[in-house]
């Protein structure tokens, strides 16, 4: 039993320390009722300041009512919600509760009853080097499942729902495969050698003329 103890509070310190890196955030979309839904953003206090020096200064806010006003325009300023390829959905009632770990919430409007798809952004951090936010939504009769929001996929996943659960849509990557850039490399580089050759071989036909 209190091997069991000891586990749990190391558990729960390393959870803590990790809920305050500045690199580490939640994005929650949680379900009150039928059509009633709340966005919830959590990260450290010092992620916050970050994006908010950087893009308003450090000297843009004099009291704590000012700095949650800069938190809840940049928040909303890189936020993206879509439900069911239809009009972008509107936050509305913006709270924020500083802390260590500071929390913004939103309260959602025009949201469908019966969700097909959704798209969501979130990229308030995306300054912040390796940031990753961890995508989780809640609906009644819905499995609870994590996505993560980071770099890579540029803070956006589409979702599917199936009878169950939410499923990750591949997005169609805009970047060349790896194979296709050697194969390409290869032909340029062959390109280049033949049109070398075939200069040289001008050069010294006309030197042999000549």
């Amino acid at each position: 039993m209190k091997n069991s103890f000891c586990i749990l509070i190391v558990l729960l310190c390393a959870w803590t320390s990790k809920a305050h890196q500045a690199d580490i955030s939640t994005t929650m979309l949680v379900e009150k009722e039928a059509g009633i839904w709340v966005l919830q953003i959590t990260a450290a206090l010092t992620a916050f300041e970050y994006e908010v020096h950087r893009h308003y200064s450090d000297t843009a806010y004099t009291t704590p009512k000012e700095f949650e006003e800069l938190v809840i325009r940049h928040v909303s300023e890189n936020l993206g919600l879509d439900f069911n390829n239809e009009q972008e959905i509107t936050w509305q009632n913006a709270l924020v509760k500083l802390g260590h770990e500071t929390m913004v919430r939103f309260e959602l409007s025009n949201v469908p009853t019966d969700i097909r798809t959704i798209v969501v952004k979130n990229a308030s951090f995306k300054n912040i080097h390796r940031n990753q936010s961890a995508l989780v939504i809640l609906k009644k009769g819905m499995a609870k499942k994590q996505f993560v929001l980071n770099n890579d996929n540029e803070h956006q996943v589409s979702l599917r729902a199936n009878a169950t659960d939410f499923i990750l849509q591949e997005a169609r990557s805009s970047r060349i495969p790896f194979s296709d850039q050697v194969i390409f490399g290869v032909a340029i580089l062959l390109v280049s050698f033949f049109v070398w050759s075939g200069w040289r071989w001008s050069r010294s036909r006309l030197a042999w003329q000549s």
